[in-house]
């Protein structure tokens, strides 16, 4: 591959920064095989072409914090990410601070710049330390990259040379997932690969490998957090998890849940030629739950043979199997079903726990409630008295309960409300239906009052909100700062 060909690689990522530019398509663009441009842009930069393209897009990202006043999420979008939490998570793990912080705090110094094959660069000392995942993973289409245009992507390590897959893995689960350090015995020749489905705050993927072993250490979770929870449903294989000394066995059929925030170990063996497991990560913010009752059962095994953990199971074996057939106007529905079953088996876990102790039996009444909430948040006459009086208790002891999770219960009906509300005008389905109809839908009964708490919450307008632009509407993360 001569320089001019490593020109045209260079120009066309530089041209295109929100473009997809998964290894795949700029080779098809220069015309080489995937794996050929692989061994030939890191021989002559130094470093994968993701890799590349990821600190590009970064420094350009930084340079537009602090040369303009434009919101965070807006420049997320436009430098090619899927939304602000993502690039909160990779801005964070390469500069070292959350993008708000290095506006207010920071000059502009440049991660990676510019870099042509015909001149040589010295890079800052800052780029050699800095961690940076790849974009191997992210999703892409018609309306530019980390758009929605395209919902599923696919990856596959075998697209490079046997040696230099696992590497490959690493840097793309970096991206897709949360950050893990991760070692295999097949590390030599690591066949596997990776379908993601993306419902925008809601990312579900398919994975296959033979063996893995997974760690998450408090050193990666000081460098990068995401603040996630990720469900994990064995289809196949087993292996054990390890949460504050406590190991765990899992196998076929069984559900687990994880916390970007805790360490954990974990070793998988698996066959690279079926679906090992589907895993789905959303922001803990999104799940309708305290947070308390989510921690009891980390890294507990949660049956998905029968009752609602197997409806929750055959659900994400569907996702996974028939990904190709959904739309954009269907990211809604299935985000909202996905969360809404993921709280159903939680909720029903934590009920069957009550009897252990007092606490647990706290925990169960604030998810019965927190469940009752969300059945009747379309009633505008659900107050916290009537809350208190459906569960038998006492106004002081719901507000007591609820100030456990730093909130009240007046402002949890409220924020429940406006999610119901913001996840409406995100549905293109619903387009036609008036803003007021939707607010009050929700029991909001008076449309400027809906109109201002609206803007408190989100930033914006609810009109302004539906109206973004086709990538930022299909990128619901809350618009607010880092």
């Amino acid at each position: 591959m001569r320089s001019t060909e490593h020109a045209a690689t260079v120009d066309f990522v530089e041209r295109s920064p929100h473009a997809d530019l998964r290894l795949e398509h700029v080779a098809a663009h220069v015309g080489y095989s995937p794996y050929h441009l692989h061994r030939s842009f890191r021989r002559a930069f130094g470093l994968a072409l993701h890799t590349y393209v990821r600190r590009r897009r970064l420094t350009e990202a930084a340079r537009a914090l602090v040369d303009t006043s434009d919101p965070v999420l807006g420049i997320a979008l436009r430098h090619g990410f899927r939304g602000q939490q993502s690039f909160t998570s990779a801005f964070s793990a390469g500069y070292g601070v959350p993008p708000a912080t290095w506006r207010r705090t920071r000059p502009f110094f440049p991660l990676l710049p510019y870099r042509s094959p015909r001149f040589t660069v010295v890079w800052p000392k800052a780029c050699w330390s800095a961690r940076v995942s790849p974009v191997t993973f992210e999703a892409s289409g018609e309306d530019g990259y980390g758009g929605l245009g395209m919902l599923v992507t696919e990856f596959r390590t075998d697209v490079v040379a046997g040696p230099e897959r696992f590497a490959l893995w690493r840097e793309a689960t970096g991206q897709s997932h949360m950050p893990n350090r991760l070692r295999s015995n097949a590390h030599n020749d690591f066949q596997a690969r990776m379908r993601g489905l993306n419902l925008s705050e809601v990312q579900v993927a398919g994975l296959a490998y033979p063996h893995l072993e997974i760690a998450r250490t408090t050193k990666l979770i000081r460098q990068s957090d995401p603040e996630v929870y990720q469900f994990n449903y064995f289809l196949g294989g087993h292996g054990t998890l390890t949460v504050d000394r406590r190991d765990v066995a899992l196998g076929a059929g069984d559900l687990v849940v994880m916390d970007s925030s805790r360490p954990y170990q974990g070793e998988v063996y698996a066959d690279p030629g079926r679906w090992s497991h589907v895993t789905v990560q959303c922001p803990r913010g999104l799940l309708p739950l305290p947070e308390k009752a989510v921690q009891r059962l980390l890294a507990v095994p949660i049956s998905g043979r029968h009752g609602m953990g197997g409806v929750l199971a055959r659900w994400l074996t569907d996702l996974n199997t028939r990904a190709g057939e959904f739309t954009r106007a269907d990211i809604p529905t299935l985000a909202s079903v996905t969360l809404d079953l993921l709280a159903s088996v939680i909720a029903g876990c934590s009920d069957a726990e009550k009897a252990l102790d007092p606490e647990a039996r706290r925990s169960t009444l604030r998810v019965q409630i927190n469940a009752f909430v969300e059945q009747h948040l379309a009633d505008p006459a659900m107050t916290p008295q009537t809350i208190a009086d459906a569960h038998h208790i006492s106004l002081r002891h719901l507000q007591q309960l609820l100030a456990e999770n730093d909130t009240s219960p007046a402002a949890w009906i409220r924020h429940r409300r406006l999610e119901r509300c913001r996840l409406d005008l995100s549905n293109p389905r619903l387009n036609s239906r008036p803003i007021h109809v939707i607010a009050a839908r929700w029991g909001f009964a008076n449309p400027m009052h809906f109109s201002r708490l609206f803007r408190t919450a989100y930033g914006m307008p609810p009109r302004d909100y539906r109206n973004l632009p086709s990538t930022a509407c299909a990128n619901r993360q809350a618009l607010c700062a880092d």
